[in-house]
């Protein structure tokens, strides 16, 4: 569960630290121990930290091809060159962050992005920060009568607190399937781009064709694999720069 964090509320500096409340206090029974217990309660913790982390890699793979597929008009790296493979190497080096921006501009751009797929995003940044640099806490769950019968995890950032129990580890799972729409999102916007613009003569021979900005020379276009029984055929870039086959 996720909920504001109150004013002037304070983050003990220790991962895994008991946190009681005003006048709040343990109380624990030999015949009736906390379940989970502290041990368990943090272990927890730590299981979603590694799978929520881990989990969170597809995503921000799938960020990287996204960025790198609008400036390259590819998601190939052997159509890209080596300009594609310097880009790339900086990006996975980048934070989350530093893909998550500009990614959801571009899909915007492109006018493929949707206001839940943007939110998503966010909300993934927000959760993958604070599970990745944020110390975590327990507090006592008593009873009516004051015995401690268990203690749940909990996680802060500036504005939120996390409640984590399996809920919580559960909608944080759907959050990263939902944001791996990343990836329909970049094919859509791949395939509304033009490939090439092939010029025919009066004979029905390709005469020229004009690629879209970074789209490598034939990668999947109709040039592939013509032949003009010794004739040339001129390339035209988008930036106008002619060049011969």
């Amino acid at each position: 569960m996720k909920f504001a964090r109150p004013v002037g509320f304070r983050v003990l500096p220790h991962d895994g630290l008991v946190r009681l409340g005003p006048g709040e206090k343990l109380n624990i029974q030999h015949h009736a121990l906390p379940n989970p217990s502290h041990d368990d309660a943090l272990a927890a913790v730590q299981r979603a930290r590694a799978t929520i982390l881990a989990r969170t890699f597809a995503v921000e793979n799938e960020l990287v091809i996204a960025i790198l597929a609008d400036k390259f008009s590819t998601e190939d790296p052997q159509y890209g060159g080596p300009k594609y493979l310097q880009a790339e190497a900086q990006l996975r080096r980048s934070t989350l962050g530093a893909k998550v921006t500009p990614a959801i501009q571009m899909l915007g751009r492109e006018g493929v992005l949707t206001e839940a797929l943007r939110i998503d995003l966010r909300e993934l940044l927000t959760v993958r920060n604070a599970l990745a640099h944020q110390p975590c806490w327990l507090e006592p769950i008593n009873s009516e009568e004051g015995l401690t019968t268990a203690f749940i995890g909990k996680i802060a950032n500036e504005e939120s607190i996390w409640s984590i129990d399996t809920q919580q580890i559960e909608e944080w799972e759907a959050l990263i399937e939902r944001c791996l729409a990343v990836r329909t999102a970049t094919m859509e916007m791949l395939e509304k781009r033009d490939r090439a613009q092939v010029k025919y003569d009066l004979g029905g021979w390709p005469v020229s064709v004009r690629l879209p900005p970074g789209d490598p020379l034939g990668h999947r276009s109709p040039i592939e694999g013509i032949g003009l029984k010794g004739a040339q055929l001129i390339v035209q870039s988008a930036d106008h720069t002619p060049r011969r086959l």
